[in-house]
């Protein structure tokens, strides 16, 4: 009996150090760093925290579309400041061979670094911006379009389309101009 008295604080805390839980919400991260708010047990009456911390890995920023499973951490035992250390659902989870690394968002988006090269996949556009020089380089290049490929520098271009070609060349003598516009004009 008297052990229980002595220890039993000390095993509350143990039992209270990690909770599976449910992510709700997350918020915008106005002081640098997400909260979120989630709850804990089962029943009529699961233990539910707001604002708890969520921190992220440098270079890495995500935020879940609604209610996914979490792991939270109490330091001390102290259940009321938490940290919410993973979460994840397998609803929208890729299938990866060992040793592979994926991006993945509900929206069947992809960056895939497979065993055999890197796949990156989206049913909506995809931008690559550079600010100086965008280089692609390989034994092969290939570019595929279905509907129409454009491309244009500094005003000299063309646009394919499955039935013809648009040319236009701004600027080198009067009258050689075509009578449409680079992109980035019309």
């Amino acid at each position: 009996m008297e052990l229980n008295r002595i220890l039993g604080p000390t095993a509350t805390r143990i039992r209270n150090l990690i909770g599976w839980g449910r992510l709700h919400a997350v918020a915008d991260a106005a002081d640098d760093i997400h909260r979120g708010q989630a709850d804990f047990g089962t029943g009529p009456r699961p233990e539910v925290h707001e604002g708890m911390a969520r921190p992220q890995s440098y270079g890495y920023a995500s935020r879940p579309p609604g209610t996914i499973p979490c792991v939270a951490l109490y330091p001390n035992g102290n259940r009321a400041a938490g940290i919410i250390i993973a979460e994840g659902d397998v609803t929208w989870r890729i299938q990866i061979e060992a040793g592979e690394v994926a991006l993945y968002d509900d929206l069947d988006q992809v960056v895939h670094l497979t065993r055999t090269g890197i796949r990156v996949e989206s049913p909506l556009n995809v931008t690559i911006k550079a600010g100086q020089t965008l280089r692609l380089e390989g034994n092969e290049v290939h570019l595929h379009a279905h509907t129409m490929y454009r491309w244009d520098t500094n005003g000299h271009g063309q646009v394919w389309h499955p039935t013809s070609i648009d040319t236009w060349q701004i600027g080198e003598t009067p009258g050689s101009a075509n009578p449409i516009s680079p992109p980035e004009i019309g």
